[in-house]
């Protein structure tokens, strides 16, 4: 049996839903047969439209929720954005995060400003903030560090608990076992299984510095590379006796 067009007799508010006679917002679309809803209105401006979406809402506002168990256990958070099959499903009292593929942003929690658009894309952040993730599993085990821009599959994938600030990486794999601050790697599995290294720049296919686990470098398609204000052509043995060096 389904209801339509029900009204609410208490004051002049009106409710409508369809499915059910026992709503618990104002605009609701029930599956009767599985006693889920559907679609939702409720709150302040608050929208869900697959089963558990936005599911426990009360005092939050303008929050969306598109596909089963988007912003599932949002309470008050606001300004949140959540389209793809469990898409910030843990988010609870956060604000301005955008979320569009299947489980990117799942495990957010406190972390605000984030934009995460692909399968899993920023997946594990728990309160990371003013974070970029676009493609499958890019910044992937972020969680609570900020300002990271991943573009492409497993870019900046990183390690679960590292500290990993303000890098930005671009290609395939790029920098996606590395841990560190204030990096930029550009290009397919560059700068990748580094870890605890700061200020380097590497560009081109699996470009890598130098040293591993040293900082302030950089390296061109593994053809130049710097070092500390020395640069090498040819080379990466640039040491301290000279400034400019050329193989050969």
């Amino acid at each position: 049996t389904g209801y339509t067009g029900q009204w609410n007799p208490t004051g002049n508010a009106g409710n409508v839903w369809v499915g059910t006679n026992t709503p618990t917002s104002r605009f609701e679309i029930w599956n009767h047969n599985s006693g889920s809803v559907l679609m939702h209105y409720r709150g302040l401006n608050n929208i869900g439209i697959g089963s558990g979406s936005v599911r426990p809402q009360q005092t939050g506002s303008a929050n969306s929720g598109f596909w089963h168990e988007s912003l599932y256990t949002l309470t008050t958070g606001f300004s949140n954005t959540a389209m793809g099959y469990k898409s910030m499903r843990y988010t609870t009292i956060w604000q301005n995060n955008s979320a569009v593929w299947q489980e990117s942003l799942h495990w957010n929690n406190q972390g605000s400003w984030n934009s995460a658009l692909w399968y899993q894309s920023i997946y594990n952040n728990t309160s990371g903030t003013w974070n970029v993730g676009l493609g499958a599993q890019a910044i992937y085990n972020n969680t609570l560090w900020a300002n990271n821009i991943g573009i492409g599959y497993s870019a900046l994938r990183g390690i679960s608990g590292s500290s990993t600030s303000n890098n930005i990486a671009i290609g395939l794999n790029t920098l996606s076992g590395a841990t560190g601050n204030n990096n930029v790697s550009i290009g397919a599995e560059a700068g990748t299984n580094h870890q605890g290294w700061n200020n380097n720049i590497t560009l081109w296919y699996n470009a890598e510095v130098w040293s591993p686990t040293g900082s302030d470098q950089l390296s061109i398609g593994n053809w130049i590379y710097g070092s500390g204000g020395t640069i090498g052509i040819g080379t990466s043995s640039l040491g301290t006796a000279a400034k400019f060096k050329v193989a050969g």
